[in-house]
């Protein structure tokens, strides 16, 4: 039985104000050092991981770093587990692309499988890096316990792969920054053992 531990990166500044993140290499603000901590703890206090992956970003890789010094892990950076394109809107915020192209922010938030960010990436490309991470996991780590410091998309990208779900359904997975998903891979099958869970994080998960 392998045991998948998905966690989302503590909190930013720009989550914090809404812009949208993608691939700049943002650092976690103080709540989010903080929920870092938390969620090391917390993985520290339950299981006993053999392999960390982190995104090759400062927020992921940071984000790692307590759960790598609790276990003297070698955190790996794993390109695939970087968050979406998001191509012209980089560094926007989300009240700017909502008010200047209402019909495509429409769009991004009903049908969200349908739209292409500009010079950028859909979720069908991120989908295709979250069918190569479960690859890479269950060719790679059969019957170990491996931690993976993602983003928003590519861990709902990632949950949607493991409950069995379609890209229309990306709005109803929920992923808070440093939230934690359990998922264990038994006889082929993915089992849902918590998603999004944050009670750990205490006063920092709101």
């Amino acid at each position: 039985m392998t045991t998948i531990l998905l966690a989302r990166h503590g909190e930013t500044d720009w989550n914090k104000n809404n812009y949208f993140s993608g691939r700049a290499n943002i650092e976690l603000n103080e709540k989010g050092q903080r929920q870092a901590q938390m969620l090391g703890r917390y993985i520290g206090s339950h299981w006993q991981p053999s392999t960390l992956y982190t995104s090759p970003f400062d927020r992921a890789i940071n984000t790692g770093k307590y759960i790598a010094d609790t276990f003297e892990l070698q955190s790996q950076q794993l390109p695939l587990l970087v968050d979406i394109d998001y191509g012209i809107w980089q560094a926007k915020l989300h009240k700017e692309f909502r008010e200047k192209h209402p019909d495509q922010w429409l769009m991004w938030l009903e049908h969200p499988e349908r739209y292409v960010f500009e010079d950028g990436e859909s979720l069908q490309d991120v989908q295709v890096r979250a069918r190569n991470i479960i690859q890479k996991i269950e060719k790679s780590h059969e019957s170990e316990t491996v931690v993976l410091i993602g983003h928003d998309c590519v861990n709902r990208l990632l949950m949607l792969e493991f409950l069995g779900l379609p890209l229309s359904a990306y709005r109803k997975v929920i992923q808070g920054n440093g939230c934690l998903n359990v998922v264990k891979i038994v006889n082929g099958a993915y089992v849902i053992v918590s998603m999004n869970e944050r009670a750990f994080l205490g006063e920092y998960r709101f």
